[in-house]
C-alpha cells in the first residue's frame, strides 16, 4: 500500500511540474458541480390545487363557498356584529400572506368603506356579481397595502381581503368563490313591469354617410329583458349585436355590420373596468383593415354604451379569439 501511495504522489507531482494540473481541475470541478449541486435545479414547486371546499352558510340568508388548497390553514372568529355567528374567516396562505373573508350588514357598506384609506378603485366581478376592487393602505402602517374586493349579495356586504396586492393566489381564490343561493319566497316576487326592460344601443355603419375613419357611426336601440345581475348585460348586448347584424331589416335601413355571420360569443368577464369578450375564430375571418376597425368599433361602442343604462363603468374592452388576444382583428 505504501508503495502505491508513493507512485500516486510521484505521478501527481509530475502533473504539477508539467503544468497539467489546470486541465485536471477543469475536468474534475464541472463533474463535481454537476453531480452534487445540479439536483437542486430540478426541484420545482408543485402547482397549487384548489380542491378543498369551505362553506359558510347564513340560514335563510345565503352565504358562500370557496375552494382552496388543502395545505392552507384557516381559522374562524366572530366580530359580534351578527350575534355569535362566525363572520370572519382567515385563510393562511403563507407566512407573508393571508386572505380574509368578512361579512357585514349591507346597511353598513358606506361606513365600512369610508373606514379604509382607499388609494385606487375599479370595478370587477365575483361569481357574476358586480363588485368593487380597492387598493388600500393599512391604518397605522407606512407603505403597507392590501387589496379588497367588495360585493353586496342579499342583505350582506362581503369583503375579500389579501395583504399581498396582486397575488396570483388571490386571483385564483376569487375565481373559486361563489355565493350560496338565497331561498326565495314566491309571494314576495315582484311582477315584471316595463322597468325590468333595458334599452341597448347596437352600433353599425351607416351606408348613407361617408365613413373615412372606419368607425361605426350610428346605432339601433333594442329593448331586452334586463338580466338579474348587471354583469349579464355584457353577453346580452354582444349576442343582440350578432343577431341584429344578420337580420335582413338591417340592409333595408341601409345599415351595415362588419361582424361575420357565424360569429359566436364563447365566454365573457369583467375585471378592473375592462369588459372581456371571447369569440370563436369566425370573428377574425375576412375583411380588410377598415372592415376590421369597424368590427372592433361595433363591439367596443356597444359595450361602453351599457354605462348609460347600468352601474357598469366599462372603460376598456378586451377582445379575444378562443381565449387569445394576439392577432385579433388583424387584416
Amino acid at each position: 500500500m505504501e508503495r502505491l501511495l508513493n507512485k500516486f504522489k510521484t505521478a501527481f507531482i509530475g502533473l504539477i511540474m508539467k503544468g497539467k494540473i489546470t486541465i485536471l481541475i477543469f475536468l474534475v470541478i464541472p463533474l463535481i458541480l454537476g453531480g452534487c449541486f445540479n439536483k437542486a435545479n430540478y426541484q420545482t414547486e408543485e402547482p397549487l390545487i384548489y380542491d378543498t371546499v369551505f362553506t359558510k352558510e347564513i340560514p335563510q340568508k345565503g352565504g358562500y363557498k370557496v375552494k382552496y388548497p388543502v395545505k392552507w390553514q384557516l381559522s374562524e372568529s366572530s366580530s359580534g356584529k351578527i350575534k355569535d355567528f362566525q363572520d370572519v374567516v382567515v385563510f393562511i396562505v403563507s407566512t407573508d400572506e393571508e386572505i380574509t373573508i368578512s361579512i357585514f350588514d349591507e346597511k353598513e357598506k358606506v361606513e365600512i368603506l369610508n373606514s379604509f384609506a382607499i388609494e385606487s378603485e375599479s370595478q370587477t366581478q365575483i361569481d357574476g356579481l358586480l363588485a368593487s376592487n380597492y387598493l388600500i393602505q393599512e391604518q397605522g402602517t407606512e407603505g403597507k397595502r392590501s387589496q379588497i374586493i367588495a360585493a353586496v349579495y342579499g342583505d350582506y356586504l362581503y369583503l375579500l381581503k389579501d395583504n399581498n396586492p396582486g397575488s396570483e393566489n388571490f386571483v385564483a381564490f376569487v375565481n373559486n368563490f361563489s355565493f350560496l343561493s338565497i331561498p326565495e319566497a314566491p309571494q314576495q316576487q315582484p311582477v315584471k313591469t316595463l322597468s325590468d326592460k333595458a334599452k341597448i344601443r347596437l352600433y353599425f355603419d351607416d351606408l348613407n354617410k361617408e365613413n373615412s375613419d372606419c368607425l361605426p357611426d350610428t346605432y339601433q336601440e333594442v329593448i331586452v329583458q334586463r338580466p338579474d345581475v348587471e354583469i349579464g348585460l355584457i353577453p346580452l348586448a354582444i349576442k343582440s349585436l350578432i343577431q341584429v347584424s344578420n337580420s335582413k331589416e338591417l340592409a333595408d335601413q341601409n345599415l351595415s355590420s362588419a361582424i361575420p355571420v357565424y360569429t359566436r360569443l364563447l365566454s365573457f368577464g369583467y375585471e378592473n373596468n375592462t369588459a372581456i369578450v371571447n369569440f370563436n375564430d369566425e370573428l377574425n375571418k375576412g375583411g380588410g383593415s377598415c372592415a376590421m376597425a369597424i368590427r372592433r368599433g361595433q363591439i367596443e361602442k356597444t359595450l361602453k354604451a351599457l354605462n348609460e343604462i347600468s352601474n357598469l363603468l366599462i372603460k376598456k374592452v378586451e377582445i379575444q379569439i378562443n381565449g387569445q388576444t394576439e392577432l385579433v382583428l388583424q387584416p
